[in-house]
């Protein structure tokens, strides 16, 4: 025969017939230089194909080949050595059964916990009634009135800010609105977390160190009931990935210019039934109402960049009405080397960017250098030099590298 014909005898690829040659479990005569089968050999196989549905390991099979060429078990010790590999992959596949079994109930009970916790009640919350005293009109900074509240425990649902100025904002599903809305052509609510998806391992990898990194800083500024305060949360959303990690006595500012994002994490924040004291806050003008001066740590991952895309100047200096002497910027700052291509595609992809987005030195030239504020530390994460399909850097020419830096600064 040849090694199509016993092939096709048993059903399987030619490639795994050359395959148990190559390991030595089939010997066939050689002739010619092809491969002549004879019965033995078709015995051989069969029983190959017969261990293998058994479970046993390769390995094993070409020891019992072994066994039964060097004593054709005819003798009883022979026997038993070949009965002795049967019992011990009995014992095998019977300790095997029990782990998976565990392994069955184990997943069983994580399928019943996920159900539970997606038909648990979601917490409902709102503008907590703690945190009324830092909403301040953002023209006349005095501290807006409260109409028409709808309040449920520790939290208003909705109502109506007004002030005598003639400045007024909504509270809607919780959330305290603005006049702001859509900025740009060019921008729009990730709801489907597109800009994040499809990031490479090495890009993650990276992401977590600065996640850790940052983590730390965060418990180092000892925020327990301190302002912590995110914005920009439509690319990336670093509160939200660690609110349940991060200090339940602080105060949090989560803010982003589009309702629809607030909203959706507002959602998951809220199934997670924490009770904490968040603030809500979609904003597109950037005259946000907050009394100035109330933020005690402010949170910039990937802000500053995402600012940049819109607006020529930096993020920082917009929000430093929010901070006061000693706030805690903590961030993570993505850039690219200087004149590289990839800086050049996101001019053009981004027409309204700024040609100083993704450039290190002049972002921390116009916060350090110019003595704004104090370096506490900074960690270089890494750099990766392929962003996969992220729409959120879709101009990165594959190759160039893209750097992380984290940084501790706290303003004079």
């Amino acid at each position: 025969m040849r090694i199509g014909e016993i092939a096709k005898i048993v059903d399987i690829p030619i490639n795994s017939v050359r395959y148990y040659i190559n390991m030595g479990l089939l010997v066939p005569q050689s002739k010619n230089k092809q491969y002549i089968f004879d019965e033995a050999d078709l015995n051989d196989l069969q029983l190959i194909l017969k261990l293998k549905a058994l479970r046993f390991s390769l390995n094993d099979i070409h020891k019992i080949l072994s066994l039964s060429r060097v004593s054709n078990l005819s003798d009883r010790g022979d026997i038993e050595d070949y009965l002795r590999f049967f019992l011990e992959q009995k014992d095998h596949l019977m300790q095997e059964r029990n782990e998976l079994d565990k392994a069955i109930q184990g997943i069983g009970k994580e399928i019943d916990d996920i159900k539970n916790a997606i038909d648990n009640h979601s917490l409902k919350t709102g503008v907590p009634l703690s945190m009324l005293n830092k909403i301040y009109c953002p023209h006349c900074q005095k501290q807006l009135n409260l109409k028409d509240a709808y309040i449920e425990n520790q939290y208003v649902l909705s109502g109506e800010f007004l002030c005598d100025c003639g400045y007024s904002a909504k509270i809607k599903e919780g959330i305290l609105c603005t006049k702001g809305g859509y900025i740009s052509t060019y921008d729009y609510p990730d709801l489907e977390r597109s800009f994040v998806k499809s990031v490479p391992a090495p890009f993650v990898s990276n992401l977590q160190k600065s996640y850790n990194w940052l983590m730390e800083q965060l418990a180092a500024a000892k925020p327990a009931g301190k302002v912590v305060m995110e914005d920009h949360m439509n690319a990336y959303a670093f509160s939200y990935r660690h609110i349940q990690q991060m200090d339940h006595s602080a105060n949090y500012i989560l803010a982003d210019k589009y309702f629809e994002i607030i909203k959706m994490y507002k959602e998951r924040i809220d199934r997670l039934n924490l009770n904490l004291n968040i603030l809500y806050i979609a904003d597109a003008t950037f005259e946000l109402p907050l009394k100035n001066g109330c933020v005690d740590i402010f949170i910039d991952f990937f802000s500053s960049n995402e600012y940049n895309f819109f607006n020529h100047h930096y993020l920082l200096d917009t929000m430093d009405r929010y901070f006061h002497k000693d706030t805690n910027i903590l961030g993570t700052y993505f850039y690219f080397k200087p004149g590289s291509q990839s800086m050049k595609q996101a001019m053009l992809d981004y027409p309204e960017s700024w040609d100083k987005n993704f450039d290190h030195p002049s972002f921390k030239k116009h916060f350090i250098s110019e003595e704004r504020y104090n370096s506490v530390d900074e960690e270089p994460i890494g750099y990766i030099t392929d962003s996969g399909n992220s729409l959120a850097f879709s101009f990165h020419k594959p190759g160039e590298e893209m750097h992380l830096h984290s940084y501790n600064w706290l303003k004079k």
